[in-house]
């Protein structure tokens, strides 16, 4: 299975296509489990869908549907669609839906309020009276092992939907680089301090635009004090007593599996 990006742009659609149809995080499958070939039994409702890319030499098209679900077909979140629909067409639904959202949040110009059109030539919008250019959004975010000892800290945050533990994340700020992101969060979340900052990987997370960074560090001093008004819980453990963690598609998944190999 091999997929390549394209230029960005609404066209016609051809007859050998594969539709990324979103409403909201949900993406719209068939009953088995498949992805949309034929998508005139959505109706009109598509006019405004944007070809990002090739699957196999098929076109792909992202858009937002906001009807009823024809029969035969059914919904998926996002992130479960990397268990029904395996990793590799999870990584082309997490692109698409980046492209998707992006194309909804940027229809109008930031500056002048006019409406904004698909650049001819760049992967990005352009406003047709003030020429401001709009690129879609990526929001880095850091997510971090803090190991000490034989023993790796994971936390309960108030916004997961599951009772399950991970490892420390959050936003780079205005002004930040990497490290400096990871010193205040985790002082922030937890209120250690970590040494020994190592960079691990990196994982776009389409929730609904960011790219996450990962690393590895050290505790360097401090015991756990929780932030309470976005933690629950955390603590130190080892590779025995793990807690229920992420799902595999994560790169926090990553961290934990790399932390239980070295340790």
């Amino acid at each position: 299975m091999e997929f390549s990006s394209t230029h960005l742009e609404i066209k016609g659609r051809p007859a050998e296509c594969l539709y990324f149809l979103f409403t909201g995080y949900d993406l719209i499958i068939t009953d088995a489990n498949k992805l949309i070939e034929d998508a005139s039994q959505f109706g009109n409702d598509l006019n405004d869908i944007i070809h990002f890319g090739n699957l196999d030499g098929r076109p792909c098209y992202v858009g937002e549907f906001a009807g009823e679900i024809p029969a035969g077909y059914k919904t998926e979140h996002l992130r479960t669609t990397y268990h029904v629909l395996g990793a590799e067409l999870f990584a082309v639904a997490r692109h698409a839906f980046h492209i998707g959202y992006w194309h909804k949040t940027s229809k109008f110009c930031g500056i002048c309020g006019a409406s904004t059109e698909i650049h001819p030539k760049e992967n990005a919008k352009i406003c047709p009276v003030c020429k401001h250019m709009l690129f879609p959004r990526i929001s880095p975010a850091v997510i971090v092992a803090v190991v000490r000892g034989n023993k790796i800290l994971l936390a309960r945050a108030k916004k997961f939907t599951r009772p399950i533990y991970s490892t420390l994340a959050g936003f780079v700020e205005m002004g930040e680089n990497l490290e400096q992101c990871i010193h205040r969060e985790i002082m922030e979340e937890v209120g250690i301090t970590v040494k020994n900052i190592r960079y691990f990987g990196s994982q776009p997370w389409p929730f609904p635009n960011s790219l996450m960074i990962g690393f590895t560090a050290e505790h360097a001093g401090g015991e756990i004090e929780l932030d309470e008004n976005e933690m629950l819980e955390a603590g130190w453990f080892d590779k025995d007593h793990l807690p229920p963690g992420p799902d595999k598609m994560s790169i926090a998944y990553r961290l934990i599996t790399w932390f239980v190999e070295n340790h």
